[in-house]
């Protein structure tokens, strides 16, 4: 059972520094409602993990988890607590847990891992915890491997109770496609807790550090107990399967021979699609025989990676994401703009060279009509055999990348921000995404220049930029941020309720990356907002279906005219 302190320290991680009276007021609204304020504050007090400042009223905060000693023997109120369940107010944000005996009664680790079928009612559906974002990952030791976790996360969804059944009756291998983020990351979780219960080692891959911080505190706070470590290139993060059962591990260190002779594993890819390249393909090691990768969607290009996973199993798709809640009702304007002459002429040239290229490939080298961009990439790949073949196909695929990139770059989109100014100046949180870095800075001074707050995100920059950057968005210093590709799913933004896409919508994987902190489910059920700007008469044209699935699954789609003024868009925004 989730102890009183346990949900005390959860509190305090969500939000710090915090009065016993304000602690006190939210465990009643948890359910503890026999505690008394000194109960809490003898609690409070006796908890290693948790410090007071010398202020007056006293104030507490948690201490982060690389600092924190372990709490062993945790005092017990004078009243014995109820068990922690999903709260129905809008109030703060105190960890929503759950006793794990409840849990386990009607969630995948058991019901479909032993085999039995798997129904989850509407009302037995939890609301997400709260974002584990401020909670700083794991830098302590390991717990000893053989540590038996309990589960405290978010009640299964319907179609995560789906993916893990179709998962498990494929012997644990596939890619689950989900748009659902953190629901994403769930079905990961759960997977892992599968793993150690069956006494395997599991392996969790990420591409990035953001990605990895992420997943150690999502798995330090829904799993608690868990053995849990990680390897990267620092100094302090360079533990192995010897030190505990559940690694975390960035995909370009993963150390060759992981895995202990003898023993059996479950390898967890995420963001799987970034595995196809040759830097980090070599991670996928063969010596996991259970395999679960985990991405948005994926793409004709990704094939390579159904030899190792095996099956690509259904997920969370826009359409099945809308009716199950799982994102945020949105609105999508199309907003086209015209090429400058000299783009047009650069856009028409290419495409003759494209269509000359494409009609060489289908009479000489053998590429057939139904399947053609399959068959240029295959002879793309065929340097030794046929290098004549993959020169031609090397071309093709240039002329086709150098096409999107006069669209995507297009001064015309730079200039469209002026009439979208007034639309961003109603909104408190908006981001706005680019081609490139030049364009992303570019983006925030025309912004600027009509006086909405704007900043370019600095990916790449030092962690406490990016933090400083993000608080200054929360606070409402600034209004909106730009970028030149998706921020991280782990980036705890407040609540974005616009998105602007001069670029980043030729697939629709690239689509959702860009619009995803937007569509993530949010408490009023707000209608959010998604501005595409599109060059009219090019590849990115809507009339070209590569954003159908996303118009399908819209609430409302307004197609406006090339002269549409600022105040029309801007009214349309917040449902005017």
């Amino acid at each position: 059972m989730t102890t009183t302190s346990d949900a005390l320290y959860a509190a305090l991680f969500a939000r710090s520094p915090q009065t016993t009276r304000e602690l006190t007021r939210g465990l009643a609204r948890l359910g503890h409602r026999l505690l008394l304020s000194s109960d809490v504050e003898r609690l409070l007090a006796a908890d290693p993990r948790i410090r007071k400042d010398g202020g007056r009223p006293v104030r507490w905060r948690a201490l982060p988890i690389g600092l924190a000693p372990p709490l062993t023997e945790p005092p017990t109120p004078r009243k014995a607590p109820r068990t922690l369940r999903a709260r129905d107010d809008e109030g703060a944000r105190e960890l929503q847990a759950l006793e794990h005996g409840l849990v386990a009664s009607r969630i995948a680790p058991v019901a479909a891992f032993w085999g039995r079928s798997l129904v989850v009612a509407a009302e037995q559906v939890a609301r997400e915890p709260v974002s584990v974002a401020d909670v700083p990952a794991v830098r302590r030791a390991p717990s000893p491997p053989g540590s038996a976790p309990r589960y405290v996360g978010p009640s299964l969804r319907p179609w995560q109770a789906d993916a893990l059944d179709r998962w498990l009756a494929h012997k644990r291998r596939g890619i689950v496609q989900s748009v659902a983020t953190v629901g994403r990351c769930g079905v990961g979780v759960l997977a892992a807790w599968d793993g150690v219960e069956r006494g395997e080692k599991v392996l969790v891959l990420v591409p990035s550090a953001d990605a990895q911080e992420h997943w150690l505190r999502t798995l330090e706070l829904q799993l608690p107990g868990l053995s849990l470590g990680r390897s990267d290139r620092s100094g302090d993060g360079r533990h192995t399967f010897d030190d505990c059962d559940v690694l975390v591990s960035l995909a370009s260190s993963v150390p060759d021979d992981l895995l202990p002779e003898g023993a059996s594993g479950l390898l967890i890819a995420d963001e799987v699609h970034r595995f196809g390249s040759s830097a980090l393909a070599p991670a996928l090691a063969d010596r996991f025989e259970a395999r679960l990768g985990l991405s948005v969607a994926l793409e004709g290009s990704d094939g390579a990676l159904l030899p190792y996973f095996d099956a690509v199993l259904d997920g969370c798709d826009l359409r099945r994401g809308r009716e199950d809640s799982e994102i945020a009702r949105y609105r999508v304007g199309l907003v086209p703009v015209e090429l400058l002459p000299d783009e047009r002429a650069e856009d028409h040239e290419l495409g003759l060279r494209i269509d000359r290229l494409g009609a060489q490939l289908v009479a000489t080298h053998g590429c057939h009509p139904e399947t053609f961009l399959d068959d240029v990439s295959r002879l793309q790949a065929a340097w030794s055999q046929r290098p004549d073949a993959a020169t031609a196909a090397s071309a093709y695929l240039r002329a086709v990348s150098a096409r999107r990139l006069v669209a995507a770059r297009s001064v015309a989109k730079l200039d469209a921000l002026p009439r979208l100014a007034p639309t961003l100046g109603r909104h408190q949180h908006s981001l706005v995404f680019t081609q490139s870095v030049d364009d992303a800075e570019a983006a925030a001074t025309v912004l600027q220049d009509n006086r909405v707050d704007a900043e370019r995100f600095p990916h790449g920059g030092p962690l406490d930029a990016r933090r400083a950057t993000i608080r200054d968005l929360r606070r409402g210093d600034l209004r909106a941020l730009t970028a030149h590709r998706p921020l991280s799913s782990a980036a705890d933004l407040p609540p974005v309720t616009t998105v602007v896409l001069l670029a980043g919508t030729r697939t629709g994987r690239e689509l959702v990356e860009r619009a995803d902190l937007a569509l993530r489910p949010n408490r009023s059920d707000a209608v959010v907002t998604l501005l595409v700007v599109y060059a009219r008469g090019t590849v990115e044209d809507p009339d070209g279906g590569h954003l159908a699935d996303l118009l399908d699954a819209a609430t409302e789609v307004r197609p406006f005219g090339i002269d549409v003024d600022s105040a029309t868009i801007a009214a349309w925004s917040v449902g005017l």
